[in-house]
């Protein structure tokens, strides 16, 4: 491909990041580590946005939460339900598959005619946060597309534990003053909206009981074991 070419591409795709919010950078992607003896059962259930990169479906959302689902065959269902000012509550429901030689990559297509995507887990604790990476190359890594996930198991985070994971993210590369924090006050309510429990019930599910609390020392010292 020509200069020129890769030039208009650029170009192309600063237009439409800049009107849609979408986060382009040139060069591949960056390298993230995943989490090491990912455990799906463990990390099923519900998860509050805490912060993520601007991306066009997420566009004018808030109130977002992800419900992680084991299915019989294996795969998992996640539905994402989220509140939108003109619409109300959203639920869309998407399937992932585990990458065969690492669990903690999963794979799912969001139309049938789109290119499968890719998501890592970079780092979980499971009981408290969640770190979640998306990226996708174009023109042989002329430039990149991102999203990144900071998720909780409750709607907020205390402010040394999102500085940790800010660091976790800037340690891997990534453009931390790109996150954009996800509103999670005064979420009108809905019946569907299920809480996380620590006890799971045979299939692995998390759904339907108390919250827990957020212990800050346990916290620190998982980030701290993972190099942060």
């Amino acid at each position: 491909m020509s200069q020129r070419k890769i030039f208009v591409c650029l170009l192309i795709c600063f237009v439409v990041g800049t009107s849609s919010g979408q986060k382009f950078d040139c060069g591949r992607c960056p390298v993230v580590s995943t989490e090491r003896r990912f455990d799906y059962e463990e990390f099923a259930g519900v998860w509050y946005e805490v912060a993520r990169f601007p991306s066009l479906f997420e566009y004018a959302s808030k109130c977002v939460s992800d419900n992680h689902t084991i299915m019989d065959d294996g795969t998992v269902r996640v539905t994402n339900q989220r509140y939108l000012p003109f619409r109300g509550y959203v639920d869309k429901v998407i399937y992932v598959t585990q990458d065969e030689t690492d669990p903690a990559i999963l794979h799912s297509r969001f139309k049938w005619w789109q290119p499968v995507m890719s998501f890592v887990i970079m780092d979980t604790d499971y009981d408290h946060y969640a770190l979640i990476h998306s990226c996708t190359e174009y023109f042989w890594g002329t430039f990149n597309m991102q999203f990144n996930w900071i998720f909780s198991r409750k709607p907020t985070v205390p402010e040394t534990l999102l500085n940790n994971l800010m660091y976790r993210f800037n340690e891997a590369g990534i453009d931390v003053s790109q996150f954009e924090y996800t509103e999670q006050d005064d979420c009108p309510s809905h019946a569907a909206r299920t809480k996380y429990k620590k006890k799971k019930d045979k299939k692995g599910d998390k759904t339907d009981s108390n919250e827990i609390d957020t212990n800050d020392n346990n916290i620190n010292s998982h980030s701290h074991e993972e190099g942060m």
